[in-house]
């Protein structure tokens, strides 16, 4: 502590004890209130940088999902409410064995 920072600590110190006792009772009210309000500050001060990053989080895991799935979200899109594909479903799967067992 400097020389100036003694002084002027021995300076305040004499006017604390010169305070009359109203004024030293408003200043310790207001003490505590402020001292009251250092814990929502801190929990604040926590919530915003979590809230940043939960944010860039969404945003880079939206950036990764390929395009093809963005619109669904990553699921598999719902089949077609054509009746005609239902009906042909058999047709299909006939297809998909030909095509199966001709490339051996």
């Amino acid at each position: 502590m400097s020389q100036f920072e003694r002084s002027l600590r021995r300076r305040l110190d004499d006017f604390e004890r010169q305070l009359d006792e109203d004024t030293a009772t408003r200043l310790a009210g207001v003490r505590r209130r402020a001292l009251s309000m250092g814990g929502a500050r801190r929990s604040l001060r926590l919530a915003l940088p979590a809230a940043g990053m939960a944010a860039a989080t969404l945003v880079l895991a939206l950036w990764l999902l390929p395009p093809e799935n963005r619109e669904t979200g990553g699921k598999t899109p719902p089949l077609s409410n054509n009746a005609e594909f239902y009906e042909n479903l058999d047709f299909y799967y006939w297809l998909a064995e030909s095509e199966r067992s001709s490339n051996g």
